[in-house]
């Protein structure tokens, strides 16, 4: 909770930014670490497509990696070499 002498403040700053003309999202993918690059790239595209046709706008994609999980993951079905259990995935940010 908010102490009552940063109310004020906070309450300021959520009326400057609602008043704003666009809002500002950001999505952060997780993908498995072993994929292609063209499986990624038509990932990438496909999530583009979809945020550009209901009128948004994607002003970057960075890639940020393989990473360690929080935990293991376990998939669906099991990939080309037969793991079904990730501990590393790929993140990649949307914005």
């Amino acid at each position: 909770p908010l102490s009552p002498v940063y109310l004020p403040l906070y309450l300021v700053l959520i009326c400057s930014f609602s008043v704003s003309r666009m809002v500002f999202y950001e999505c952060v993918l997780t993908a498995k670490n072993n994929s292609s690059f063209l499986a990624l790239t038509n990932l990438m595209k496909e999530v583009s497509l979809k945020v550009v046709d209901s009128g948004g706008i994607v002003r970057s994609i960075q890639n940020h990696g393989i990473r360690d999980l929080p935990h293991r993951f376990r998939a669906k079905y099991p990939d080309k070499q037969g793991n079904r259990y990730f501990k590393k995935g790929r993140f990649v940010s949307v914005y």
